[in-house]
C-alpha cells in the first residue's frame, strides 16, 4: 500500500502498534513527516515509535537526559558499540548540539540537520568502537578517525565508562 506522505505512514504505523488513531492524529497535529512529528513534541508517541528498531545508530543510543532544545541530540546517553557500552557525558554531546544549532541558525532545514546529526552519531559510534578495541583507554586524549576523544573511568562500581570529551574534527 502506498501513502500520500510520511505522516500517513507514521500514523498507520502507530495505529498498527495499538495506539488509538484519533489520539495519534491529535498528538501529531496533522504532521506530514517524521520531522514534523518530532517538532510537534509528540514525545509519548515518538518514544513508542522509536522503541521499534530503525536499523540506524539510534538503535544503539539510550538517552539518559533530555534532548538539547531544537535538536535530536540527547544531553547524555548510553552508546552501544561492538566493544561494549559507554556513557556519553554532556561535555561530549555539547559540541554536537552546538553544531546542530549553528546549522539551524544558518537556515538549514531541521530535517537536513537531523540527518547530519544521525551521520555524526554513526561516526562517533565507529570512533568509540575503534578506540575501545583493546579496552577503554582512560584519561588519554585520542584522535580516532575524525574525532578527538577522552574517556573517564566509572565513578562507582556498576557504572559505565564515560566518554567525557568528543570533538568532531
Amino acid at each position: 500500500r502506498r501513502f500520500a506522505g510520511m505522516g500517513d505512514a507514521v500514523s498507520v504505523g502507530l495505529r498498527d502498534m495499538n495506539f488509538d488513531y484519533a489520539e495519534t492524529a491529535m498528538a501529531v497535529g496533522g504532521a506530514r513527516s517524521l520531522v514534523s512529528l518530532i517538532e510537534t513534541g509528540g514525545a509519548k508517541i515518538l518514544s513508542k515509535f522509536a522503541a521499534k528498531e530503525t536499523g540506524t545508530v539510534w538503535d544503539s543510543i539510550k538517552a539518559t537526559q533530555p534532548l538539547y532544545e531544537g535538536t535530536v541530540v540527547p544531553r547524555s546517553f548510553e552508546l552501544v558499540t561492538g566493544n561494549g557500552k559507554v556513557w556519553v557525558h554532556g561535555n561530549a554531546t555539547e559540541h554536537m548540539a552546538e553544531y546542530a544549532t549553528a546549522m539551524l541558525n544558518r537556515g538549514v532545514s531541521s530535517s537536513m540537520v537531523n540527518m547530519g546529526t544521525q551521520a555524526q552519531m554513526t561516526s562517533l559510534q565507529s570512533a568509540v568502537n575503534a578506540a575501545t578495541t583493546n579496552g577503554v583507554p582512560y584519561g588519554k586524549l585520542l584522535n580516532v578517525g575524525s574525532w578527538e576523544l577522552k574517556f573517564g573511568a566509572p565513578q562507582q562500581a556498576g557504572q559505565l565508562p564515560a566518554l567525557i570529551h568528543a570533538l568532531p574534527k
